[in-house]
């Protein structure tokens, strides 16, 4: 379905595929640097104190890492696509190999392979981190584009791993808590490395929301999708925030830990208490307009049949307990089909919403207007005390003013109404019987005076 909340937003995705260059970009110039220095000493000494942080295999890992998912980008060939999972599998296979050399102990001799500075800080071997990090965006990368198989299910859960693990080392960086990850200081992921991580993290999950199951909530187009896109950028940065402004306030000796923390409870709790008001809210509007929709007929804007009985049998009930009267009108209109022939489906569209439109203007708000189907409305009117004549005869009225307004493609319509008395005893489809069975009678009665005469055979003729 083309309306389908489920199907990808077109425009997002154009903003996506634009943004994705940027990032991709941004990645390949800071590795792409970084290499430079490794490779040129001789221009390290203009270089920014401590870009040594990330290593060449480091650098070299990451620019693979963008260059695997420009070339697995929408309308690649499919050479394109094969190097980018053989860019992929690379990768991944170096950070098994580099885990594995953390796992037993060894250190191989990496730098001796690259014309690196001699005594640089971690020459050529990057951090358990960022080794983990390229055994998880290896297998994103070599199966970034499956989609819709097992597979594509595994896909997903190596690319939420590998969100948490950014997270956590962005944690682990900005609270600096190398404790809990057992590393030192000197150890830890670099702050450059650490931003291209993030950049290709957000450029690997973008892809999962397009073609995976678990993100793609992030890229559809529905309420759901533009909820998730609006609160996900606060949601992850908020907890950040509120506790990066609590370490500020520490430092300086401000005030105590304890008070910090007391602080920061209840302005998350009110920050978030924010975010779930504004999520109902979202969900309550959009309730009442997926309700409205399927109550209302999308062309004339009236209730539409399921809306009609849904109200009208409470307005019967309604009339039974305080015991008032109710009609019930049935309308077709004449000639609707002569009219979309000779002047098109537009103009027989039109007058299907002047006629719907004349009906709400004469009827009370409290009356129900609605179009069961094709060219027939029904009207429950009730508490009418009798008056069912003068509510046709100003229907007519109203009638011939849209006609004179639209002469080219007049309303005519044949009616038929029932009284209901005692509502408490009748059901509301005997009512609309009786209402279509007057109306179809009336209708007949039309076409009969409307048609011509029959012809006279030649014998009646000659004895003229």
């Amino acid at each position: 379905m083309l309306n389908s909340s489920s199907e990808p937003d077109l425009a997002v995705l154009s903003q996506l595929a634009w943004f994705e260059k940027l990032l991709l970009a941004a990645v390949a110039i800071v590795s792409g640097a970084i290499l430079v220095l490794w490779f040129l000493p001789s221009l390290a000494a203009f270089a920014p104190t401590g870009w040594s942080k990330m290593t060449a295999l480091t650098a070299i890992g990451m620019f693979l890492m963008a260059a695997s998912l420009a070339l697995s980008a929408s309308r690649r060939s499919a050479k394109s696509l094969l190097a980018s999972k053989a860019a992929g599998l690379a990768v991944g296979a170096v950070g098994v190999f580099l885990l594995l050399s953390y796992a037993g102990g060894f250190v191989p001799d990496i730098g001796a392979l690259l014309p690196v500075e001699p005594g640089a800080a971690n020459l050529g071997r990057p951090s358990p981190q960022t080794s983990a990090f390229f055994v998880l965006g290896g297998l994103s990368l070599a199966f970034i584009r499956h989609s819709k198989t097992t597979l594509s299910t595994g896909v997903d859960v190596d690319a939420l791993t590998l969100i948490a693990l950014t997270l956590f080392l962005l944690g682990a960086y900005v609270f600096q808590i190398y404790t809990m990850t057992a590393l030192s200081q000197s150890d830890i992921a670099s702050p450059h490395t650490l931003f291209c991580m993030i950049l290709l993290v957000f450029v690997i999950a973008e892809r999962r929301a397009i073609e995976g199951t678990y993100l793609s909530v992030l890229v559809t187009r529905g309420m759901g999708g533009r909820i998730a896109r609006t609160l996900l950028p606060g949601i992850v940065a908020m907890p950040f925030a509120l506790l990066l402004l609590t370490e500020y306030a520490n430092k300086p000796g401000w005030m105590p830990a304890t008070y910090a923390r007391a602080i920061v409870a209840p302005v998350f709790a009110l920050l978030t208490f924010g975010v779930v008001a504004w999520l109902a809210q979202r969900t309550n509007t959009l309730e009442r307009e997926l309700q409205k929709q399927s109550l209302t007929d999308e062309l004339t804007e009236v209730l539409n049949r399921r809306g009609f009985y849904a109200i009208a049998n409470y307005a019967m009930l309604n009339a039974a307990r305080m015991e008032t009267d109710v009609v019930v009108f049935y309308f077709d209109l004449d000639g609707l089909k002569r009219i979309n022939d000779e002047l098109g489906h537009e103009a027989g569209s039109v007058l299907l919403k002047r006629f719907a439109g004349t009906l709400v203007k004469t009827f009370r708000k409290t009356d129900i207007v609605a179009r069961l189907g094709g060219d027939e409305f029904v009207v429950l009117a009730n508490n009418t005390q009798g008056k069912a004549g003068d509510l046709l005869a100003r229907l007519a009225g109203n009638v011939a003013q849209s006609n004179d307004d639209c002469p080219a493609a007049e309303i005519a319509y044949s009616t038929g109404y029932v009284e209901i008395v005692s509502p408490a005893t009748a059901g509301i489809d005997d009512g609309i019987s009786r209402a279509d069975a007057l109306m179809y009678e009336q209708k007949q009665s039309k076409k009969q005076l409307l048609s011509p005469a029959p012809l006279q055979n030649a014998a009646d003729l000659a004895a003229a």
